[in-house]
């Protein structure tokens, strides 16, 4: 996943994308991800962040479990993120939040699951 930020200013809204290449002989089907957003010490705070729909690009068709990705191609998923008032404490130099991605695909009978 790629994070278009690298300092923040408070309740900046970021970009987040996750580039996808499809390498094997066959379509990847059944594509979903699933982001999450956690403090450092690992309190799950996702809910706290709106998250727009993601924009396509490429052969990517979806993101939903519904998506595909046709063999030997690639694509890309790309989000922003928003965060709402109450995730900017009350350090001067602000919190960090760590967001990641959850992959889940089929290719042919064979499930994967992928952690960025």
């Amino acid at each position: 996943m790629r994070l278009s930020q690298q300092i923040a200013i408070q309740r900046e809204a970021f970009a987040a994308a996750l580039e996808l290449t499809n390498t094997s002989g066959l379509e990847a089907r059944d594509i979903r991800v699933v982001l999450s957003a956690a403090t450092p010490g690992g309190e799950l705070v996702t809910a706290a962040f709106g998250i727009t729909d993601p924009e396509l690009t490429g052969g990517l068709s979806g993101v939903d479990g519904a998506g595909t990705l046709p063999a030997g191609s690639s694509g890309e998923a790309a989000w922003t993120l928003i965060p709402s008032t109450e995730l900017g404490g009350q350090d001067p130099s602000g919190l960090q939040y760590l967001v990641k991605a959850n992959l889940f695909y089929k290719i042919g009978n064979v499930e994967f699951e992928v952690e960025t």
